[in-house]
């Protein structure tokens, strides 16, 4: 049973309520990509290969011992103050994100306007589909981009297998990363869009008719699992996404 610290309380072998704090924060590090189930409560950092031109201070010069003690003195003179903190979430970050962050946010308004400055850049970059991989809000800004590549027509709605074609890499764009090896069909475009409550209807393009979306479908969802980090670069990489 969790107590009001977030501890938790077990009878002891001779019966006795015995309370035991266990929570902390925890890193790991692993080769690959992070699962979804993590990487959607976690703080994700990528960590790429050094480069033979960079310069960097070997591990074995690292010595922790000072850092250690300055945050050992921090919790200790700042533990009330932390637990008592007023929660002021991070705009821009969904539910999950904002309550990952949450804990350093309090702790970086103690230190200082500038702290929060660094934490919220921070947070909307490593909070970003493109940082943490995640394929849901990564796909879905893809898809909707095909609106934007797409062939001639209108710009608000978009055939499912030129959608399909332009994912796989056709017609001079590039193909989207994150079906992996999975064939890009217009079945494959309908089962994920399907879990978003998207679906295809008839739709016409000059004298063609046949199953397609419409741009404006995507509007809700967008704004719901795409983070707006994501969405500003897409913009600014492209004055016709702003209306998005």
């Amino acid at each position: 049973m969790l107590n009001e610290d977030g501890g938790v309380e077990c009878q002891s072998a001779e019966g006795d309520l015995v309370s035991y704090s266990c929570y902390c924060p925890k890193v790991v590090a692993m080769i690959g990509r992070v699962p979804d189930t993590i990487a959607d409560r976690s703080v994700v950092i990528r960590m790429e290969r050094k480069l033979l031109t960079e310069k960097c201070e070997p591990l074995t010069d690292f010595h922790p011992e000072k850092i250690n003690g300055k945050c050992a003195r921090f919790a200790l003179d700042f533990k009330d103050v932390v637990k008592n903190a007023s929660i002021e979430r991070i705009v821009g970050l969904n539910d999950r994100a904002a309550d990952t962050w949450e804990p350093m946010a309090v702790i970086a308004r103690i230190a200082g306007e500038a702290w929060e400055q660094k934490l919220d850049e921070a947070a909307q970059f490593l909070s970003s589909s493109e940082n943490t991989c995640q394929p849901g809000p990564g796909l879905l800004l893809d898809m909707l981009m095909t609106f934007v590549n797409g062939m001639p027509g209108s710009p608000d709605k978009i055939f499912s297998r030129d959608m399909a074609s332009i994912l796989r890499g056709c017609h001079g764009c590039e193909a989207t990363q994150y079906f992996g090896d999975k064939e890009i069909n217009e079945r494959t475009v309908a089962e994920t869009l399907g879990r978003y409550g998207i679906k295809s209807c008839t739709i016409r393009l000059g004298s063609r008719v046949a199953r397609g979306y419409c741009a404006e479908d995507f509007k809700s969802v967008l704004r719901r699992y795409v983070p707006r980090i994501d969405v500003e670069q897409k913009a600014a990489e492209r004055g016709s996404f702003r209306q998005w």
